[in-house]
């Protein structure tokens, strides 16, 4: 029998990504704040649960009925780290003055690295749960002229 989903809101997932990505004030030893807004968050949320209903086999999953909580983690997770990494590349610079060479925002090929990391385990751990779901949800019952034959 497929599961029945991790039923948690939009809201409570943005809570375990900040978790998981350890974008906390206390976890934040450099910065002020969070690096994240809710709001970027939530749409790091909404573009994971996008590619993974976009994805053949199609679905239309929402967060209560998601299979996997770690699939929908790690998968924002990679959006989250897209856009984080997107902002520092941007504000990246390298100047020099009275000798002195200074370097800002240089964290760039860090976030590129965790992306290429997390990004084959989400997409193999993606295709199993839709595998395996495609295949609980098709086996049923095969008519057949000496009777039904009933699916594993």
């Amino acid at each position: 029998m497929p599961p029945s989903g991790i039923n948690k809101s939009k809201d409570e997932l943005v809570a375990m990504l900040r978790a998981f990505l350890g974008d906390t004030v206390e976890e934040n030893k450099l910065i002020p704040d969070e690096e994240l807004s809710n709001d970027k968050l939530k749409l790091a949320l909404e573009l994971a649960l996008d590619e993974y209903n976009n994805t053949p086999p199609f679905e239309t999953r929402t967060f209560e009925t998601f299979p996997s909580l770690a699939i929908i983690i790690h998968g924002s997770a990679i959006q989250a780290l897209i856009m984080a990494g997107l902002v520092q590349s941007r504000n990246y610079l390298n100047f020099s003055d009275g000798g002195i060479q200074e370097v800002i925002s240089d964290k760039a090929s860090a976030y590129q690295s965790w992306i290429g990391n997390l990004v084959t385990a989400y997409r193999n751990e993606a295709l199993s749960v839709k595998t395996a779901l495609n295949m609980e949800e098709n086996f049923g019952v095969i008519p057949s002229p000496y009777g039904n034959v009933f699916g594993v």
